[in-house]
């Protein structure tokens, strides 16, 4: 008789599960420009709409180990994760509403660069040469890009704001997310449905306070269009979630980390195409560098004795 789990053992399911993940996100960044959000509103309904499907998914999935999976939060790896992925969710968000999605893609590109850095930090992993070789060529790479960033493109009155503003966020998102893999990496028991589905949430809670702080109303949360914003929060950010995180069981991360860097190659031409917001030649030569960097970077870190 036939297992039901045979089809786990088809060679190529944690590629595909990665490739459609990657690909799946690559239009994220158009949907919110097409929302006409400021960055405070963007990030409360991206936040509260992921994170209340994801522990909605997660209370439906997980009832009998609700009290241990939320005991595993109150480690010091659950506890890091929740705040580097609350605080990358953040930036990201502010830097997309400041500044070129083209900048904003090359830089959280750096994630893996990030999370090689605090392994060292935290896992006392060995330090390699190609690490510190893949660290200058890409941030030369998001240096060249960023020193043009003023001449892309920009429509819709949105990312106007300090180009050097947005490359901060966005280098910071990205160590976020650098080191919420390594937190992750602590603690092998930690749910990441449920760490996901509480950064979200506390990030939509952040964006709505700082919404009621700075305008005291919410007139500003009904300010764009509520469907473009919600294609993010209710299926491209779970969909690509999902497939991004199961794709890591059955394939290597590097290969998860590889395919990921779609998004920094696509999202700009998405959002060329959607609303003809364009880089300059100078921000596509840096963008190149980053990608070709990590794409080398990437499996040579894999492959390397531990």
């Amino acid at each position: 008789m036939t297992s039901k789990t045979n089809w786990t053992n088809w060679p190529f399911l944690g590629l595909g599960l990665a490739l459609f993940g990657s690909l799946a996100i690559t239009p994220d960044t158009l949907f919110m420009r097409l929302s006409g959000f400021d960055g405070w509103a963007m990030l409360a309904w991206r936040g509260l709409e992921m994170g209340l499907l994801l522990l909605c998914i997660w209370t439906l999935f997980n009832r009998k180990q609700m009290g241990a999976q939320l005991q595993q939060l109150r480690t010091r790896a659950g506890l890091g994760a929740l705040a580097a992925q609350s605080s990358a969710g953040v930036l990201f968000t502010l830097a997309v509403a400041e500044t070129s999605v083209a900048i904003v893609l090359f830089c959280l590109a750096t994630g893996p660069i990030f999370a090689a850095l605090f392994s060292i930090l935290l896992l006392k992993e060995r330090t390699r040469p190609a690490t510190w070789i893949a660290m200058i060529a890409a941030f030369t790479g998001v240096a060249i890009a960023v020193l043009d960033g003023d001449s892309a493109h920009l429509v819709m009155s949105q990312g106007s704001g300090n180009v050097w503003l947005g490359a901060l966020y966005a280098i910071g998102a990205g160590a976020g997310i650098g080191l919420s893999f390594v937190c992750i990496r602590m603690n092998n028991k930690l749910n990441i449905v449920l760490v996901t589905g509480l950064q979200a949430s506390c990030s939509g809670l952040i964006g709505l306070s700082a919404l009621l702080l700075t305008t005291g109303n919410l007139s500003d949360l009904f300010a764009g269009h509520i469907s473009y914003i919600s294609v993010c929060g209710l299926l491209i950010l779970p969909v690509s979630f999902v497939c991004l995180s199961t794709a890591s069981r059955y394939t290597q991360a590097a290969n998860v980390s590889l395919l990921m860097l779609l998004e920094t190659i696509l999202g700009p031409i998405w959002v060329w195409l959607g609303i003809g917001e364009a880089a300059s030649l100078q921000m596509i030569i840096g963008g190149a560098i980053v990608v070709i960097a990590l794409a080398i970077y990437i499996p040579i870190s894999a492959n390397a004795p531990k």
